[in-house]
């Protein structure tokens, strides 16, 4: 989802394309810095070096700009040049030139209740769309739809419970068991948290919509790690597209997903709720690979399917064909 070309912040936003700037208008407009004020702040207050608005900011713009993390963020920051580095801090309400480790951003979010986030990200869909931000940009969309990603990543990484019951036995359902070095006189035990991200991605930024923890009763943590990861990523899936739309009936989306996403049991949610969807073919589908080489063979398929187009360069005359 996040290639390296994006790491790069844009720094004149007046001249960013679809509609950049036109959104970081927006998010002044509508005091999104306010909504983030709402969010419950257990830190001890006078002892700390940024609120928790600005934190939350920084999290939300590591992803708005498409950053690969926050240490990227961080990085991308600290190398700018003072003056282009002003307006991103006047957007984060940091005051000063000191700029928040991403060690910081996470011991204060990892405080945050993930539901009350996720209804700021709902509300502030809600009024893009209610002050018509998309109509406004309908360069933005594809064929009339939202594109819909989502990723999985491990976060909290505890070596000993955090919440455990009378006995030292861990209690909170957010924990997935892990084993380091198993089946050998080294076994260790420790616990892990596993959230399911789904953003809006737009060419130029995303917009985080839902976030989506995982439980340990869901799925079964004896897997390898990157089967675990898999198995959350699908089992959020199919509760969050639900979610989302029961929320946006009217709202349409296209889904895209890596070749985990490939089964006929996704397939089929996502054309009971009238998602679109571009999944990658997997490798060892080969009669589905050779249906769609049939397809493309086809009148019909070739003047419904394919986008041709035409272009000079160095005096050259290029043609690119896509098939879809």
């Amino acid at each position: 989802m996040n290639d390296q070309k994006d790491s790069k912040i844009p720094t004149d936003f007046s001249q960013s394309k679809n509609g950049i700037a036109s959104f970081l208008r927006f998010i002044k407009h509508i005091k999104l810095p306010d909504l983030f004020s709402e969010l419950t702040d257990i830190r001890e207050q006078g002892k700390t070096d940024y609120s928790i608005v600005s934190l939350v900011l920084w999290s939300f713009c590591t992803c708005f700009f498409r950053q690969r993390s926050k240490n990227t963020f961080y990085t991308t920051l600290d190398n700018l040049e003072p003056n282009e580095r002003k307006g991103i801090l006047n957007l984060l309400e940091i005051k000063g030139k000191n700029l928040p480790n991403y060690t910081t951003v996470d011991n204060a979010l990892s405080n945050i209740n993930y539901e009350e986030l996720n209804n700021i990200s709902f509300r502030l869909f809600a009024q893009l769309k209610e002050r018509k931000f998309f109509y406004n940009h309908l360069e933005l969309l594809t064929n009339n739809r939202f594109l819909l990603g989502s990723d999985g990543h491990w976060t909290h990484t505890y070596d000993q419970p955090h919440v455990s019951d009378e006995h030292g036995n861990n209690i909170c359902p957010y924990c997935l068991t892990r084993k380091r070095y198993k089946g050998t006189p080294k076994e260790e035990t420790y616990f892990v948290h596993i959230l399911v991200t789904f953003v809006l991605i737009f060419e130029n930024f995303s917009i985080p919509i839902y976030t989506y923890p995982l439980q340990s009763n869901q799925v079964d943590t004896t897997q390898n790690d990157a089967a675990l990861k898999q198995e959350c990523e699908l089992k959020a899936a199919h509760s969050v597209l639900n979610l989302i739309k029961e929320r946006y009936r009217q709202t349409k989306f296209l889904f895209l997903g890596d070749a985990l996403y490939a089964n006929g049991p996704f397939i089929k949610l996502c054309q009971d709720l009238d998602f679109e969807y571009i999944i990658v073919l997997k490798d060892n589908l080969k009669k589905v690979r050779q249906k769609c080489d049939e397809l493309f063979n086809l009148e019909f398929y070739k003047k419904s399917y394919t986008f041709v187009q035409k272009s000079q360069i160095n005096k050259k005359s290029i043609i690119e064909k896509t098939q879809w």
